[in-house]
């Protein structure tokens, strides 16, 4: 049974296995396993992670029976950890030396469910190279997420707070939705049942959002310790793509959804369900601004009324009223500006603010009942 488990999905990115478990390897914690689960990768990335750590016990390298997304191969990674805490770490990006120990050492010394980091660090260039450690220090920037009214403090903060404390914080972007740069308890998870739900965008967000729910002991430390690629090259993002705009879409249908089944049975949404719709329209807010909206731009009114993978989307999702609710919803996109970032603070420390939240009548909320 291992201290610590890690858990990598991998789609393609075989230039990304031997820096990312590289990495993994210094974060000052002998007992730790790393799980890569191959999500079915069309190259042969599966086959040369086996050969490449065949013989390493602290590593195990496992395949999907078939492409299912992040979010599952996460959640087959969960299954198969022997960890007292759990960590997830994507394939192109790094963890700095020993954050990992340190986030344990926070953990373990409070008994902690779950400690996050306030924010992280992104690339600045535009090739980037495989091994992200190699970028000076001026190449790399540092985001920390905050809200407007909790600053951030300085060492690590114990957050104990009732519900409406934590959901009003969580909408204020004071807990930044992102998986990684946070260490979770294993016996918690497991408690609680809380997995990534079956969707291929926004997966991240719903899974910290139940663990923020059901976490008894919340611990927050002012630290930006996982590196991020920023750059378009990315292994997870795209421009102008179908498949991305369409992968929201099922995101933003199934919201509401997912989030009434993580709080069912908890008295406070029974009492104020003015909050579910609170968190599914910031979620819903966020996949528009940030995928739905941009790929609809780019790729067009006219050619996403005529695809038919987006029509059998809403057919799904709405049945008899997916004609009416597309032009709705294609007429409000047509007219939305992409979303505002406001940075500050100078480049050594650019401070994220999630200004905009989520307003009824806009996007998809302004046909949800």
């Amino acid at each position: 049974m291992a201290k610590v488990s890690v858990i990598v999905p991998m789609y393609k990115g075989k230039n990304y296995i031997v820096p990312c478990i590289s990495s993994l390897k210094r974060q000052g914690i002998d007992d730790l396993e790393i799980i890569v689960v191959d999500d079915r990768s069309p190259d042969d990335s599966y086959q040369y992670a086996v050969d490449l750590y065949k013989d390493d016990p602290q590593v195990r390298i496992l395949e999907q029976e078939k492409n299912g997304g992040p979010g599952q191969a996460r959640n087959r990674g969960l299954d198969e950890a022997t960890g007292d805490y759990v960590c997830f770490a994507d394939l192109d990006d790094l963890y700095i030396d020993g954050a990992i120990g340190k986030m344990l050492d926070v953990a373990e010394k409070n008994d902690a469910d779950i400690v996050i980091t306030s924010g992280m660090i992104v690339t600045l260039v535009e090739e980037e190279p495989d091994d992200l450690y190699t970028l000076k220090e001026s190449e790399l920037l540092k985001f920390v997420f905050e809200s407007q009214s909790a600053p951030r403090e300085e060492g690590y903060v114990e957050i104990q707070g009732d519900l409406p404390e934590r959901c009003d914080k969580w909408l204020e972007h004071y807990y930044h939705w992102n998986v990684f740069g946070k260490i979770y308890k294993r016996s918690m998870l497991e408690k609680y049942s809380i997995r990534f739900p079956s969707i291929s965008l926004g997966e991240d967000y719903l899974f910290c959002l139940n663990v923020l729910i059901h976490a008894d002991k919340y611990v927050r430390i002012t630290d930006s310790i996982y590196i991020y690629r920023s750059n378009a090259s990315s292994v997870s993002r795209g421009k102008g793509s179908v498949k991305l705009f369409n992968n929201a879409l099922k995101t933003l249908f199934a919201t509401p959804s997912c989030i009434e089944t993580m709080t069912k049975g908890i008295p406070f949404f029974e009492e104020h369900p003015e909050y579910l719709r609170k968190l599914a329209g910031f979620q819903i807010s966020s996949v528009e601004d940030y995928y739905a909206v941009p790929q609809f731009q780019q790729i067009g009114r006219e050619a996403l009324m005529e695809n038919e993978d987006v029509a059998e989307t809403f057919r799904n999702a709405f049945g008899e009223k997916a004609d009416f609710i597309k032009k709705t919803l294609f007429d409000a996109y047509s007219a939305k500006p992409p979303i505002e970032i406001e940075t500050g603070e100078g480049l050594e420390n650019i401070v994220y603010r999630q200004k905009k939240k989520a307003e009824v009548g806009t996007g998809l909320l302004s046909v949800l009942p």
